[in-house]
């Protein structure tokens, strides 16, 4: 399938779709092939070592910190008052 890049932002959980389903999708900038989007047919080893090391430093971070009870975005609407 080929897909304008105005297209597929609209429709990129369909393409993806398309793609998990076996289907090549091209993504394309002014008639020009920019982008394909494809099945994923197994985890290369590169990107096993990379998410391997991604869980290592999210656990070694430790739990989010928890919600407060005024955010950020809460003192900046108060700053417009």
């Amino acid at each position: 399938m080929i897909a304008t890049l105005r297209e597929s932002k609209t429709r990129l959980s369909e393409l993806v779709q398309l793609a998990n389903s076996g289907e090549e999708v091209l993504i394309t900038v002014h008639g020009q092939p920019k982008a394909r989007i494809l099945p994923v047919l197994e985890v290369q080893s590169d990107t096993a070592e990379w998410l391997r090391d991604l869980g290592k430093l999210r656990s070694s971070l430790g739990a989010p910190p928890k919600n407060k009870k005024r955010s950020a975005l809460d003192e900046v609407r108060e700053d417009r008052w």
